[in-house]
């Protein structure tokens, strides 16, 4: 009998094809997200997430001192509650921004990303209301791809480290993380069996196991279909894999922080529901 691999099977030993197929699974699964929203209102996810993914990072980068207005922040925001988790009062305190504070605050997250310094950047755009840990990773995934991945609650899932994960910063580093490791090893494996094909960013990686982990969950069909399956599912670790133990990583960043048990009792970020009216983030 043919399974289809777990999620966290897919992580540990898929291969660079395999995430290849996967990746181009995206629109089938991008769709599934727009059929399930029962809205007639809602805003179009297929529109919203093209802008995203193809002119959003180019129109910023084409500025002299890379960073978004206002409008570019309120759809991005738009095209992450409607691809993921609607908190409605998050678009509200957004478009409470003024335009100025969301140029500057982008320009320096952006310029701190572009050094690869997560902690920087993330920082410096979460100074705007409305904005936590997930909403900032979406403007740096969208503008340094290459170092950085967008903190997707589905992802987040695929994670047994982020089991509980309250959209903390250091949430999103540990997910960050894994996402540049499974690069690194995809981009190993091409490079050893010389194939030419895209790097594999951070980004892209994120946009695979996205598309898995919500074709796994409602359409394993469509995984089927593409021949993204083993024999009963088993399936070798890669000798070149960077894969980790999570739980042990969990630890580890439990450690380095400080935190301990205290972690599993952090608060709420901007980024959780429900939100105080009158709260200024």
């Amino acid at each position: 009998m043919k399974m289809v691999p777990s999620v966290i099977t897919f992580l540990k030993t898929g291969t660079p094809q395999e995430f290849q197929d996967v990746l181009k699974l995206y629109p089938v699964a991008l769709q599934l997200v727009k059929d399930r929203t029962r809205k007639k209102t809602a805003p179009d996810l297929l529109e919203l997430d093209k802008w995203y993914q193809e002119s959003l990072g180019e129109e910023v980068l084409s500025r002299s001192l890379p960073h978004l207005v206002k409008e570019e922040l309120v759809r991005l925001m738009t095209w992450k509650l409607t691809r993921g988790k609607f908190r409605p009062s998050l678009l509200n305190f957004v478009k409470s921004n003024k335009e100025e504070a969301v140029i500057e605050a982008t320009r320096d997250g952006i310029k701190a990303a572009q050094n690869n310094n997560l902690t920087s950047a993330t920082t410096a755009i979460m100074a705007l209301k409305g904005v936590g840990p997930a909403t900032a990773s979406a403007v740096l995934a969208a503008v340094v791809p290459q170092y950085f991945s967008f903190y997707a609650d589905e992802v987040a899932a695929s994670l047994p480290a982020l089991k509980n994960h309250k959209y903390q910063l250091r949430d999103y580093k540990l997910l960050n993380v894994e996402m540049v490791d499974l690069a690194h090893r995809l981009n190993t494996s091409e490079q050893k069996n010389q194939v030419e094909t895209e790097k594999w960013t951070p980004h892209r990686v994120e946009l695979a196991v996205w598309t898995y982990y919500l074709l796994y969950k409602h359409k394993q069909d469509a995984l089927t279909a593409a021949a993204i399956f083993t024999e009963k599912g088993k399936r070798s670790i890669p000798e070149n894999s960077t894969f980790r133990n999570w739980e042990e990583r969990e630890e580890e960043e439990e450690g380095n922080t400080g935190e301990g048990n205290a972690s599993r009792k952090r608060k709420k970020s901007v980024d959780d529901e429900p939100l105080p009216k009158n709260q200024n983030v």
